[in-house]
């Protein structure tokens, strides 16, 4: 699997890294879940399957998908050599989730992750999807350069969510690797970033490279996500456009060849700025569907071609 250093670091990542945000269960603490055995055996097999990458986020699962990843990678020589990317600023108050990027709260959650996660460094450590009054902020900045003077960090980096954010970041000079959505039907963030990324040397990481697994071409227009299920919070309306505007991309699977997931990540890996593709899988058997678009050829110019007229012709995008 073709891999990339992060700057000036001996830092290489895979192109595809591993999201893990399923393994923290359904938004509620868990430990000795039968899935959990489920869950090890996926990351397991990605790295058989040559995925060094792996993101994480405290908050997920309330520390349960740190403490996974961070059991089943040090269990393993090639595990404990792998990048590790987890996120702060999201923490449950014993009630709900809330923001909290206060630099007393981010140190003592990157001390919490590190033990969760079994290492001594966090690889790159994310604002997980921070304002960008939080981003700019000096007393933050402040707190992540100590953590990384310390040792505690090697790289710092932002998660974010619309482009100002991410411009912030990126002009800062501090974060080094931007975490953006972006997808063949959410592609409005990624364009704008391209040349300012480039002039300070900032890596691009997309998450949402599915939409959800909306773009796996699964869903209906009448399924239902159960409430436990994140993507039962997207309005209905956003979900409708979505389900009929991925009907319009199946002119993308090639029968025994190429399925609509492994399009739909290609579509991705091959942005020539894009560093890697998160991609979050429940089980061994979906990690190989998305393995098997690493070794596939690139979308022809004429299906890049197709699938933004196709966008247009629905005005989606």
């Amino acid at each position: 699997m073709k891999q990339t250093y992060i700057n000036s670091t001996e830092l290489k990542i895979s192109e595809i890294c591993m999201g893990t945000h399923f393994f923290g269960g359904e938004k509620k603490i868990k430990s000795n879940s039968p899935l959990d055995q489920v869950y090890k055996e996926t990351i397991y097999a990605a790295l058989e399957g040559g995925i060094n990458f792996f993101d994480t986020a405290d908050i997920y699962g309330y520390g349960h998908s740190e403490r996974i990843l961070g059991e089943t990678l040090s269990s393993t020589l090639e595990g404990e050599k792998c990048v590790i990317a987890t996120k702060v600023g999201r923490r449950f108050n014993g009630r709900a989730e809330c923001n909290d990027f206060s630099p007393k709260y981010i140190r003592n959650a990157c001390k919490d992750s590190l033990k969760r996660l079994r290492r001594e460094k966090i690889d790159i450590y994310y604002l997980h999807n921070a304002p960008s009054e939080v981003i700019g902020n000096l007393e933050v900045q402040n707190c992540l350069i100590e953590l990384q003077r310390e040792g505690m960090v090697r790289i710092i980096g932002a998660s974010v969510v619309d482009l100002k954010s991410a411009v912030i970041a990126i002009k800062s000079g501090l974060y080094k690797v931007i975490q953006l959505p972006y997808n063949i039907l959410q592609q409005n963030m990624l364009p704008p970033l391209i040349k300012i990324a480039e002039r300070y040397n900032v890596h691009l990481i997309c998450r949402e490279v599915l939409a959800s697994g909306i773009l796996s071409g699964k869903y209906s227009l009448v399924h239902k996500f159960p409430s436990s299920d994140y993507r039962s919070q997207i309005p209905r309306d956003i979900l409708y456009a979505q389900v009929i505007a991925t009907a319009k991309m199946r002119f993308l699977e090639k029968q025994g060849c190429r399925t609509m997931t492994q399009a739909s990540l290609r579509f991705v890996l091959d942005h020539p700025n894009v560093t890697a593709a998160i991609i979050g899988c429940k089980n061994p058997q979906q990690l190989q569907e998305c393995l098997k678009a690493s070794k596939q050829e690139s979308l022809s110019v004429a299906e890049i071609r197709k699938i933004y007229e196709m966008l247009f012709l629905s005005n989606y995008n």
